[in-house]
């Protein structure tokens, strides 16, 4: 309880209008802050931390997946390579999020100004 006492005792100080421009930039920087996108911009950056320290692991695991056994459950009709799958499509479209909010937050245009 003092903590928080302590921590909010400055917002005391502030002016109506001081109160409202802070709302305002925590409004902004919200669309950041849920979950969703931090899920994604997450595994984003874990993705490319991960091609950065192993650049060949991509291809290592997809020669380890393309030796393993088909899964008796799979049906026995060939699928059609060209139709893009759900997943490829949500991977793409996290990867144009992430694009997306990286281009804001390093312009600016998110960030509070001081």
């Amino acid at each position: 309880m003092n903590f928080n006492s302590y921590c909010l005792s400055p917002l005391n100080t502030y002016s109506r209008r001081q109160r409202v421009i802070i709302r305002n930039r925590a409004e902004r920087v919200s669309e950041l802050l849920d979950w969703k996108t931090l899920g994604g911009l997450y595994r984003e950056a874990r993705r490319m931390a991960l091609k950065k320290i192993y650049p060949d692991l991509e291809l290592k695991t997809s020669e380890k997946l393309a030796k393993m056994p088909r899964p008796l459950s799979a049906s026995s009709t060939p699928v059609h390579s060209d139709i893009e799958t759900d997943s490829d499509t949500e991977e793409q479209q996290e990867h144009e999020n992430f694009k997306r909010f990286s281009k804001k937050i390093w312009h600016g245009m998110m960030l509070p100004k001081n």
